[in-house]
């Protein structure tokens, strides 16, 4: 216990710490909080009652198909590969092929020659099935290489996104009453707010800690003696993890206790923020920190901070296409960024409980290698600076 207070002591002394989270208080405060309004039951009759997103074959086929003969004739296809906007040009024979997969949806046969007379009296055939449909979509998506309007990712939310009716925005109402119990719905924008933070910061913690020992030789000191590597990494590690999500579990208790203030239901679920907080938050805090222990004891340098920073910007791209929900298996901090989409969620579950519990083994084995490294190091072994700064020494000596 006196290791893990001190090694405590250690992360609330350095400035990494704290930006970390004053990061996690201004998104709080001028993010979720700003975007966030109170929901109420829908009344018949409005203007407008939004927009959702229904995977109805009859909607998303035919307005799939008639994007993709507009963009056939132009020869030029919107992808997202990795989440950045980009322009596809194909050649003859990918354009060929294309053709070829298009005119298994149509009515009648589509040519290049004659593609803009043609296109525009196009249908998509009545025998088409749904499920060969997609088939037909992966295929025309793998084409053009991948993020393309076509592929399952972006099949729904650029095809099938409709205006709401009365009908629909009861249910979605209703499902927020009941099955979220109010609290659950805002939890989910809460953590996909601070998640975004959680995906970079706690690596600057990591990275600062290791550095600090070894620069001021404390490495060296802690070598000679005789506690286990185990526990030596494990104590810091989990110093980090619990400095780190203990101001998020705050906030979440007040975020309870303000919600619950403004609702005045007896439905309401006043553990959602916690559960939220720990089960989407925790594993993002537990593979970015253990990611950032192995590489900086490894390296003897800042390096993970660069791997991190790649990782994080990437994956946050990649999560434009999910922003409302919908968990890809390996989005390092899944989204969430639409007050109720309730049902979404829940058919989603499966697919984030995965996602989480990967990043929780994946973590747990990263610990398990800064440990196995920890241990060598003890025995003699160098770091990768080090290393190079050795041979470099011999280098010279020899010349």
């Amino acid at each position: 216990m006196r290791l893990w207070l001190k090694e405590c002591g250690k992360v609330l002394s350095t400035i990494p710490y704290w930006v970390c989270i004053a990061a996690i208080a201004l998104m709080y405060v001028t993010q979720y909080q700003e975007d966030n309004q109170l929901i109420s039951q829908p009344v018949p009759n409005q203007e407008s009652y939004g927009m959702h997103y229904v995977e109805n074959p009859e909607i998303i086929m035919p307005a799939a198909v008639n994007e993709l003969v507009y963009e056939v004739i132009r020869n030029q296809y919107i992808s997202y590969p990795i989440g950045f906007y980009k322009e596809v040009v194909l050649n003859e024979r990918k354009q060929a092929e294309i053709v070829e997969q298009l005119n298994m949806l149509v009515d009648r046969e589509f040519n290049l020659i004659d593609a803009e007379q043609i296109g525009a009296t196009l249908q998509l055939a009545d025998t088409v099935t749904y499920d060969h449909f997609k088939k037909v979509m992966k295929q025309v998506d793998k084409l053009i290489g991948g993020g393309s309007k076509y592929s399952e990712s972006y099949l729904l939310k650029n095809f099938g996104h409709v205006e709401m009716t009365y009908e629909d925005a009861f249910a979605s109402y209703n499902a927020i009453m009941q099955k979220d119990k109010i609290s659950g719905a805002y939890a989910r924008v809460f953590v996909d707010y601070i998640g975004i933070m959680l995906g970079i910061l706690p690596v600057f913690i990591a990275v600062a800690l290791s550095l600090k020992d070894s620069k001021k030789g404390i490495q060296e000191v802690i070598y000679t003696r005789k506690i286990s590597s185990v526990r030596l990494v494990l104590t810091r590690y989990m110093a980090i993890i619990i400095m780190i999500i203990i101001p998020i579990l705050l906030v979440a208790c007040y975020e309870t206790m303000h919600l619950q203030s403004l609702y005045d239901v007896v439905n309401y679920d006043q553990f959602a923020f916690v559960k939220y907080s720990l089960g989407w938050l925790m594993p993002t805090v537990l593979v970015v920190t253990a990611l950032g222990m192995l590489l900086t004891e490894w390296t003897g340098t800042a390096i993970a901070i660069i791997v991190q920073g790649v990782w994080w910007f990437v994956s946050m791209f990649m999560g434009i296409a999910q922003i409302d929900g919908g968990y890809g298996r390996f989005v390092l901090s899944p989204r969430h960024n639409k007050l109720g989409n309730t049902e979404l969620y829940l058919e989603q579950f499966n697919s984030l409980v995965m996602n989480r519990g990967f990043y929780t083994i994946f973590a747990f084995l990263l610990l398990g290698c800064t440990v196995w490294i920890y241990e060598k190091k003890r025995r003699g072994m160098h770091s990768v600076k080090e290393w190079v700064i050795q041979k470099r020494a011999n280098y010279k000596n020899e010349y």
